[in-house]
Order: structure tokens, then sequence, then C-alpha cells
């Protein structure tokens, strides 16, 4: 028997990871379709593929967001290219739960090729008081859930699907087939753990895309129960992304299982910085599906009803997934981000050691090496005045070990003349040459004021 599973995922970096290696531990093959993530998403799904995981990533270039016909698709493709029996369609943050892996093909395997689908009731996990916040994988962070399930999902077996008309619904929670729903019947105890909030700010940025995309038509049908949320988002910020308790509390401690391999990738979770990129994204895509919307129709008084036709299902132009493109890289300065601490500076009679932690804060690859040197990410080290004015700014450079990809950190350390104007001090910042310098720049603890003391 040949398991499958499909998702469709949007800036999931957080959890992505974790989500794609546990489902691996039941599936045989994952096909994951990427709609236009703005994080750090299509880097962490490029480097499990690049780790040897039976991954395959997708992208296309069809606006709005069609998800039950995005997911059928998918699904078809996992029956013929991947030779399933068995389809999983899921949301990056649904976790397959049972007894172990065994047990989840097991009662596939017993179910056979009934008529009849198997249900999966979602349990929601989130955020609690005894959550290790050092903890990097939310499944295993994340222990308190509120049970009972919320809601039901469905696995897809071959015999269901072989009938052209077929269809999922929305949020996989059935399957249509000449307009009436194909009978379902609990799977317990199989079940699945759903982890939609793992931290205020990540939840924040997800009710604020899809009302965005709600009241824009791009999402047809559901999504209406995050109008209430993002009233309260919008009415006060900083106290929606900071006290969680206002949107779960967890009445159970019932950790999860967790069976996939430990994750290699972490991804911090998002920043206020983060949360603005994502939604300036949001907006621009918005924006540009309306302009050509009313460039194609002509003016109308009523854009949001134009929106939606020019969504709706019948609209669906077909499968054009491709395999996703190569993740970006410091050659560009669109997605370059990065932070640097812990800076210090010691002296010798004739050297300076610099020292830095820098993280890739962005969604771009930093490149240690490339063929012309442009786009090649280093440390650079500037002189500055007491009034810290830059006296030098090209004074060193410092090279990174390897390449960053987006979230990785590294310590760096390099060491340069000390300058004979023994009044200067240091300066360090990041810079893709012949790209950008990232403006990230610190000011290192120790500053040289005059050769006898630090200031």
């Amino acid at each position: 028997m040949r398991v499958v599973a499909v998702s469709m995922v949007k800036d999931e970096a957080d959890v992505v990871e974790a989500f794609v290696r546990h489902t691996l531990a039941v599936a045989d093959h994952h096909v994951v379709f990427d709609h236009g993530s703005s994080d750090a998403t299509p880097s962490v799904l490029d480097r499990l593929r690049r780790d040897g995981l039976p991954l395959t990533v997708l992208v296309d270039d069809v606006d709005g967001f069609y998800q039950a016909e995005r997911t059928s698709a998918l699904v078809r493709r996992a029956f013929r290219d991947h030779r399933a029996d068995w389809v999983l369609p899921l949301d990056a943050d649904e976790f397959v739960q049972a007894e172990s892996p065994a047990a989840v093909r097991a009662a596939l395997e017993a179910w056979g090729p009934s008529g009849v689908l198997p249900t999966l009731g979602l349990v929601n996990y989130g955020p609690g008081p005894d959550d290790d916040e050092k903890q990097q994988n939310p499944v295993i962070r994340c222990v308190r859930r509120d049970p009972p399930p919320i809601t039901e999902k469905v696995f897809v077996s071959r015999a269901s699907f072989a009938d052209p008309a077929t269809r999922m619904q929305n949020g996989n929670h059935g399957v249509i087939r000449d307009g009436r729903a194909v009978p379902t019947r609990d799977a317990r105890p199989l079940w699945l753990a759903h982890f939609p909030i793992r931290s205020g700010l990540q939840l924040a940025q997800k009710i604020a895309q899809h009302h965005l995309q709600k009241r824009a038509g791009a999402i047809p049908h559901g999504s209406e129960h995050y109008a209430p949320h993002f009233a309260r988002l919008l009415a006060d910020p900083v106290r929606f992304a900071t006290r969680t308790a206002d949107y779960f509390t967890a009445t159970e401690r019932a950790p999860a299982a967790y069976w996939g391999t430990p994750v290699r990738f972490p991804v911090r979770p998002p920043s206020w910085a983060d949360v603005t990129k994502s939604l300036l994204g949001t907006a621009q895509s918005l924006a540009d599906e309306l302009g050509r919307a009313r460039a194609n129709a002509g003016w109308t008084s009523n854009l949001k009803s134009l929106c939606a036709r020019s969504r709706s299902p019948s609209s669906w132009p077909g499968d054009r997934f491709r395999d996703a493109p190569a993740p970006p890289d410091s050659r560009s300065a669109l997605h370059l981000g990065g932070t640097l601490t812990n800076a210090t500076v010691t002296e010798s009679a004739h050297e300076w050691t610099v020292t830095v932690r820098a993280t890739n804060s962005g969604t771009a690859t930093w490149r240690h090496a490339t063929a012309d040197v442009i786009g090649m990410v280093r440390l650079g080290v500037r002189t500055v005045r007491p009034d810290r004015t830059i006296e030098n700014r090209d004074y060193a450079r410092g090279e990174l070990p390897h390449d960053i990809e987006p979230g990785e950190s590294v310590t760096l350390t390099l060491k340069c003349p000390r300058p004979r104007d023994r009044g200067l001090g240091v300066e360090l910042d990041l810079v893709s040459e012949g790209v950008a310098w990232f403006e990230c720049g610190v000011t290192p603890t120790v500053i040289h004021a005059d050769a006898k003391r630090a200031a």
C-alpha cells in the first residue's frame, strides 16, 4: 500500500519542517503546493528536499485561493504521478495522531477500497502557561489542547476519486461527487492534532491575511470565522499579539505525538517586521489583482463582486502546477534581512579582533561565495569617529564560513589592523557585495576613544 500526503501552504515557516517530517513518518511521499509564501517557507521546503526527503514542491501562476480546486488537482496528481493508494490532504498545522505511524497505515489498509471515506476529528492545540519557550518545534512546545474535536477532515482512497467529477470540499472536510457528499465514517482511533495558534504574532498574520483576501473575494467560501478576530486585531494590535489567553484557553494538558526526525532548520516565530512585510505583500497582490480586474472588465461600482466572480470555481483555469524555483538568494536585495548581536572588539598592540553573532532574518539565502563576487554576503567593518560619523566605510571585510539559510545564525570572527588614528572606533554591518548594505549597523561594546582606554 502506498500513501501520499498533499498540502497547500502559505507562510508557515515556523511549523512546516516539523509538519513535513512528521507526515513522512506515515506517508511514502509528500506533495506540497506553496501558495506564494513571503516568509522562509520556500527556503525550508527547499532545504528539506535537498536533504533527501521524498518531497515534491510545486507553485503556479494562478490568481486567487481556489483551495478546493487546487487540492483536488493535487490529489489527482498523487494518484497519477506517485501511484498512491491513499491520499492524505493535510494543512501545514495538522498532525496525524494514533498509537503509532504503523497504526495509521494499518487502519488505512484495513479500510480497503470501501466507498465510505474515513473522517478524522480535529483537536485544537495552542499556547499554554507550561510551554517550553526554548523549544522551537511547536508540536513539542504546545502541550495543551481544547477537546472535543471541533470539526472533521477526510482521507481519500483511489477508488473514491476514480470518477473525474469527484472533487474535494473547501478545507478538506469532505468529497463531492455529482453534487452530493461521498459517505464518511469515523476513523477513530485516528485523529488530527491541530496547531493553528503558535504565537500571538503568527495568529495576527494569519487572521489579517485570510480576512483581507476574503473581503477582496480572493477566498470565495469559508473563513468567515476570522472576521471577529480581525476586528479585535484592528482595535488593539499589541494586546492581540501579546495576550494569547484572549483567544485560546487550553483546558487539558495532553501532548501530541511527534513522529518526525529532529527539526534541523528551525525558524523563529514571526516578529512585527515579518508580519508587516507579509501583509504588505498580501496588500500588493490584492491591489495588482484589482488593477487587472479593472483593466479587463472596465470600472464598476461593485469591484468586490467583480473579483469574487473572477475567482468562482467555474473560472478555475486548471492544473498549472510546476516545480518550485530555487528560493531567492543574496544576489537580489528584495528579500535580504539580517541582525547583528553580541558584538565585541578586543585589541592588541597592532590588531583588533572583532566578534559578532549574525542572524539571517530575511527570506533569502546568504551566499558565502559567487562566481563573480556579486551577491557574496560579508561582515563589513567601518571605522567611526567619536561622534559616530563614519571615517572609512570599507575598512575591513569578514567572510561567511558557508551559505546561511533564512533563520540560521552564525558567529563571525575577523582580525583587522588597528587604525593609526587611535581616536577611531569600529561599527559593523552586513553587505551583499555589489547589491546592498543591510543597514543593520551595530556599534560594538568596545569603542576606542583614545590610546589608553575604551569609552
